[in-house]
């Protein structure tokens, strides 16, 4: 049983190499687009987690927290975290 599913390893992830180059190669980028945004809205209805990325900002040679960072982080611990068992 093991032993077969080793077997087919190869050759599966050969294909999807293959297909994958096939779309990069082949596929114009505004299709490229489309695909992208409905296989997201796809994902989107298996992965209900959200992640945000707030970039810091350096002035002179300090970092700084983004405005929108302080004011999320200020939002949630005032309206969520009493509910909230992990953010």
């Amino acid at each position: 049983m093991m032993q077969d599913v080793w077997t087919q390893l190869g050759p599966t992830i050969a294909a999807i190499m293959f297909i994958w180059t096939m779309y990069q190669n082949y596929f114009p980028h505004e299709l490229r687009g489309h695909i992208r945004r409905y296989t997201d809205k796809l994902v989107s209805y298996f992965y209900p987690y959200m992640h945000i990325i707030f970039y810091e900002l350096e002035t002179d040679g300090w970092f700084e927290r983004s405005k929108a960072y302080v004011a999320i982080e200020r939002y949630l611990s005032k309206n969520s975290s009493t509910q909230a068992k992990r953010l």
